[in-house]
């Protein structure tokens, strides 16, 4: 009963929007100029019909010129380069402007790019200084930027810029869609979008970046920078290179965001429906061919999400082996919240490739739910020091991951940042919660001579500590200098760092030296009144004569290799 009564109101709501925007009479921009020489929009003169677009009007702005906003505007939709057009709109003004509907910038529409010929849109809007932009105050109403969808054989090429710079509020009634396109011909979307010092971004559903789909040849490129916005909403999800699978071709999308000094929080719009990140995902039925691709950047910023972080996810059940899904998600000096993290992970015994990759650089993530890691999946931690990180960007912090549930596969790197030296005895809790599985490989920084790594695997913990003496002959670790050192010693003179004891990043006749001086420090009295061991004859002879001169120690180690049936 109540979903018949709220599918009739979905309906009706659908309707009256569709028929406020019919009814919207179109006005063209048709003043060339451009830069200095710009038109103002508040200009009759520049529009046909000789009109300034209202609330009842479609604004078209597609024949190459500028559109410059000195004014309040409010109009019924904003076009700027759009189906086969060329345009600009700039304002840097203490302005209002607001749409009823969409506001779309590069798109070339799907009942536009029709039939075996090709069709390209160019669009860009300035917004600078504006008191707020509001994007479909009807209810119904997107941001496109860069978008393309064609069918029938067309070929359709959409590219839209928008900068949004230090704007009080912006709000926008349903999406956000950047380098979006699909259609069942051949399609491709190019979309950016820059927010700078804006104090309120609110997207009251789905902020999409290079998202595809259709059974055509679809590409997508998307790319949101967001900077020093303290209020950024979304309400339901962000899709960073979501990718549908098409059934003729292989459908291809590309989308990046990265947020600098801002607070993000996404999918809180509707408790029983929360929202999600997904960063790089494709979702492919059945043969149809999908590569997605996505990154994601937080740098001295915090992220809230509602649900679910996926980072490299292939689903659908589609048996085309080519298809692929790579993720990557980094946060630098940042924390972030979330219900569940998921990283190269495969459903539906989809085939093809998947990666993921988080990387985090004195951060902290927290997860109210488990941890999943699928056998693809790289999880990187940086050190800068031995306090665990809480998203301040606070000299000393390490990077951490708190979560209820932890099942463990993949790499773990591990590497080291502000040029912090680990000593002795530091230890790193990487991870909290409950856990099974464990990484393979595990990939440490080369650490000083006499130190290593060590990796403990606990029920709820994963731990790393700097193991060590203060023997720096003790090649091998085992907290003494021995006879097992030098062999060391031996297998590592002139081949690298394996016996370095003076730090100087080679195993050389100063490292035997340190060896020799220390020999017997840390192992039992019985053992250390043993004789010191000589390195094999050969080794000493490479060892001696460099500092020693003389015919009498050539001729020793002469006879010492006729002894040895190695010459006479």
């Amino acid at each position: 009963m109540f979903r018949k009564i709220a599918l009739g109101l979905i309906v009706v709501f659908l309707l009256v929007a569709w028929g406020r925007n019919a009814n919207a009479q179109s006005v063209r921009w048709t003043n060339p100029a451009t830069g200095g020489a710009a038109g103002v929009w508040s200009s009759s003169a520049n529009w046909n019909p000789a009109t300034v677009p209202g609330p009842l009007n479609t604004a078209e702005i597609g024949n190459g010129g500028e559109a410059r906003i000195t004014s309040n505007v409010s109009t019924s939709r904003i076009e700027v380069g759009k189906n086969g057009g060329t345009g600009t709109l700039t304002s840097t003004a203490a302005v209002t402007i607001s749409t009823d509907s969409d506001f779309d910038v590069g798109e070339t529409g799907e009942g536009f790019a029709a039939g075996p010929a090709t069709f390209t849109s160019n669009g860009t809007a300035n917004i600078t200084d504006a008191l707020s932009l509001n994007i479909g105050t009807g209810g119904v109403g997107d941001l496109d930027i860069g978008q393309a969808s064609a069918q029938f054989n067309a070929q359709a090429f959409g590219t839209g810029v928008v900068n949004l710079r230090r704007i009080n509020n912006v709000m926008i009634a349903e999406n956000v869609e950047i380098g979006k396109s699909g259609g069942s011909a051949t399609a491709s979307g190019q979309g950016t979008l820059l927010v700078d010092s804006v104090g309120t971004f609110n997207v009251t559903v789905d902020l999409d970046i290079g998202q595809v789909s259709g059974n055509g040849q679809s590409t997508g490129v998307g790319k949101a920078s967001i900077y020093s916005t303290s209020n950024v909403v979304v309400g339901d999800g962000i899709d960073v290179g979501f990718t549908s699978g098409s059934t003729s071709s292989t459908n291809s999308g590309n989308g990046t965001l990265f947020v600098s000094n801002s607070m993000v929080s996404v999918g809180f719009a509707d408790p029983l429906l929360p929202g999600s990140l997904h960063v790089g995902t494709v979702s492919a039925v059945l043969g149809t061919g999908a590569q997605g691709q996505g990154t994601a950047t937080f740098e001295q910023s915090s992220l809230s999400v509602a649900n679910s972080i996926t980072v490299g996810k292939l689903s659908g059940g589609s048996t085309t082996a080519s298809n692929s899904s790579q993720g990557s998600l980094t946060l630098i000096d940042s924390t972030i919240s979330a219900l569940s993290l998921e990283v190269a992970t495969v459903l539906d015994a989809s085939a093809g490739s998947v990666d993921g990759t988080v990387n985090l650089d004195s951060s902290l993530m927290t997860l109210t739910g488990p941890l999943t890691l699928g056998p693809n999946s790289i999880l990187e931690f940086g050190l800068a020091g031995t306090t665990k990180a809480d998203g301040t960007g606070s000299a000393g912090q390490f990077s951490a991951i708190d979560a209820t549930l932890a099942t463990l596969d993949g790499t773990l790197n591990v590497f080291l940042t502000d040029g912090f030296v680990p000593s002795a005895g530091d230890t790193f809790q990487i991870l909290s919660g409950a856990r099974t599985g464990t990484f393979n490989p595990v990939d440490f920084p080369v650490l000083p001579g006499g130190l290593s790594w060590d990796i403990q695997y606990d029920p709820s913990a994963v731990t790393l500590q700097v193991l060590g003496s203060s023997f720096t002959a003790d090649f091998d670790n085992d907290g003494d200098v021995d006879g097992s050192d030098l062999t060391t010693w031996e297998t590592s003179f002139g081949a690298g760092a394996g016996a370095d004891a003076d730090g100087d990043e080679d195993s050389d006749g100063a490292d035997f030296l340190a060896w020799q001086r220390q020999f017997g420090s840390g192992v039992p009295v019985l053992s250390a009144t043993q004789a010191v061991p000589e390195p094999t004859t050969f080794f000493l002879c490479l060892f001696g004569m460099p500092f020693v001169t003389g015919r009498l120690v050539l001729l020793n180690c002469r006879r010492h290799r006729v002894g040895k049936g190695e010459g006479n």
